[in-house]
């Protein structure tokens, strides 16, 4: 309930600022997008707080990074300033242990919430790069399931949050389809503090749309 307060109350500025500046002649862009990507330094097992040997188990990591965000920008006289809301997959981790007697399955996924405040430095047109810097929220699941051979099989699951520190850095290109519209591609590298530090690396694509009136 906290973190969907605290999006309205992020939504709900980047309204006012439109309605403030949106009579200037100040550029004021939103570009929501789809995002896709490998988490290059995904938790491991002794991040994950999995004690003891685990050589003889089968463990299976997906890092896959899947999801999508929005940015919402105002261009200033050397740089675009903004804020950049969005969330996705980060990983699956999923380890298989042969007891002989039973198996036993551990499951842990987290996905991530990110709010991040960055600058925009042009390049050559139509190239530009960014950097941020802002909160990121860690919805977690675990999962164990005991399948038993003789005995009566066991389950257990929970969940919760993590609160951390992230930070991106990305580089892309910007292409004009009309006086209000762009098609913008990027490569992004997120480092999140989290399990010491987690980097995905994500490939965002989608639409920028100008909101604010076009200087003469």
């Amino acid at each position: 309930m906290k973190n969907k307060l605290f999006l309205l109350i992020i939504l709900a500025l980047m309204v006012s600022i439109v309605k403030s500046y949106g009579q200037n002649n100040i550029k004021i862009t939103l570009r929501p997008y789809l995002r896709a990507g490998i988490n290059l330094l995904p938790p491991s097992m002794e991040d994950l707080e999995y004690v003891g040997d685990w050589s003889d188990a089968v463990i299976n990591k997906n890092p896959l990074c899947i999801g999508a965000g929005s940015q919402f920008k105002v261009a200033l006289n050397k740089v675009d300033l903004g804020v950049d809301i969005g969330g996705g997959t980060v990983f699956v981790n999923e380890v298989i242990y042969d007891e002989v007697v039973g198996i036993a399955t551990y499951l842990d996924k987290e996905s991530h919430i990110y709010i991040l405040f960055f600058g925009e430095f042009k390049l050559k047109d139509p190239f530009f790069v960014q950097f941020g810097l802002g909160p990121n929220i860690s919805p977690w699941y675990y999962e164990y399931y005991y399948d038993s051979v003789s005995y009566s099989d066991e389950q257990n699951s929970g969940s919760g949050v993590g609160f951390n520190l992230a930070f991106m850095s990305s580089a892309g290109v910007d292409f004009d389809i009309n006086e209000r519209t762009n098609l913008f591609l990027l490569g992004r590298l997120d480092g999140i503090l989290r399990y010491g530090m987690m980097f995905p690396f994500t490939i965002n694509f989608g639409i920028s749309f100008n909101l604010g009136n076009t200087p003469d």
